[in-house]
């Protein structure tokens, strides 16, 4: 590279000329920043070894070249580092209400004259409504796994049972963002179009790299539209949470052997077998969350006076191959021989 001096040539042609920033977008909350900086060049794309910071100023449209006030006209400083360029810093505007993008227009001035062909835009931006990804959590582990949205899967109408979104809030090119939002709840916040009774929310927090979460909970089997608002922006978000009851129709049990030998002084062991019970949703899928031992009940239909012999141990939460959600119990019978009928009853 070949390094020129002509400070003193006032027909010093710097369309050559490039400025950069460090980041092109940036949350427009008010304190945050990016450096522009600025490498003048002559006609023929040689560096200008001399410092002519007197003779430029940048300008800006958006923006402020202060933390403290509006400037938006400042004189480049000039690195004595060897790269002979120029820096400045550039604060966002604090972004007011709905307004969620505003852009900055950077310009070149040498002697007070437009450097043409030298110019650079800076976003200051919320978080765009139709490129911030939400996606809905039911299944925790199964999350954890694919990291895949499930807002076609129901959650389980009980105050236990959170429907959970997970948030990145992204910039309208689609880029993350890299500054916490502003989580004051009267600007970030979860709720529900429309008055749902006994529905539940949790405020907004943030879980690190660009990522927050936020809960909703319900006992009453309906659908509920979600409105998640970020900074006073509104994303939009079309998809309907299911909170849905165990479907008796649907769920399942099965005993584990179906028969057993009787009681023998030469068997050492006393007869059993284990009620495998699955609490499922409408569409059969398992329901995720342990909806409570208290909630099912196993009884003896046929009426015997040897079912006196018969003992119905506690049920017990287990999980299963597929990692499903499964109530056990052990069944034993002391001496009898005898058809059994056992019911299940989930309340």
């Amino acid at each position: 590279m070949t390094f020129v001096s002509n400070t003193s040539n006032n027909n010093l042609n710097l369309t050559r000329s490039t400025i950069v920033t460090d980041s092109t977008y940036l949350y427009g909350n008010g304190t945050t920043s990016t450096i522009i900086i600025l490498t003048p060049k002559t006609i023929d794309n040689q560096l200008i070894q001399a410092d002519i910071s007197s003779r430029l100023k940048l300008r800006i449209t958006s923006g402020s070249f202060s933390a403290a006030i509006e400037q938006r006209e400042a004189t480049p400083i000039y690195q004595n580092d060897g790269s002979h360029s120029y820096k400045l810093t550039l604060f966002s505007p604090d972004l007011l209400g709905s307004s969620n993008s505003e852009n900055s227009d950077i310009s070149l001035f040498l002697d007070n004259n437009l450097v043409n062909f030298v110019s650079k835009t800076v976003f200051f931006e919320k978080p765009s409504p139709t490129r911030t990804e939400i996606k809905l959590v039911s299944n925790e582990a199964k999350f954890l796994l694919d990291g895949l949205d499930q807002f076609d899967q129901a959650v389980f109408a009980g105050l236990n049972a959170p429907a959970t979104f997970v948030i990145r809030p992204k910039f309208s090119n689609g880029s993350d963002f890299v500054d916490v939002l502003d989580l004051n709840p009267s600007l970030t916040f979860l709720s529900s179009n429309g008055t749902v009774p006994t529905i539940v929310f949790t405020p907004i927090v943030s879980m690190g790299n660009n990522l927050y979460r936020t809960t909703m909970t319900l006992n009453v089997p309906i659908n509920v539209s979600p409105r998640i608002v970020l900074d006073q922006i509104e994303i939009n978000l079309t998809k309907e949470v299911k909170f849905e009851s165990i479907d008796l129709t649907k769920s399942k049990f099965r005993l584990d052997p179906d028969f057993v030998h009787s009681k023998d002084n030469f068997i050492p062991t006393t007869p059993s077998v284990k009620i495998y019970i699955e609490a499922n949703f409408s569409d059969e899928s398992r329901i995720p969350i342990n909806v409570g031992t208290a909630q099912i009940a196993i009884g003896i239909v046929n009426n015997s006076s040897l079912n006196n012999d018969i003992v119905i141990g506690p049920i017990a939460v287990e999980t299963d191959a597929a990692n499903d959600l499964v109530y056990v119990a052990e069944i034993q019978s002391s001496n009898n021989v005898q058809d059994v009928i056992f019911q299940v009853t989930i309340l």
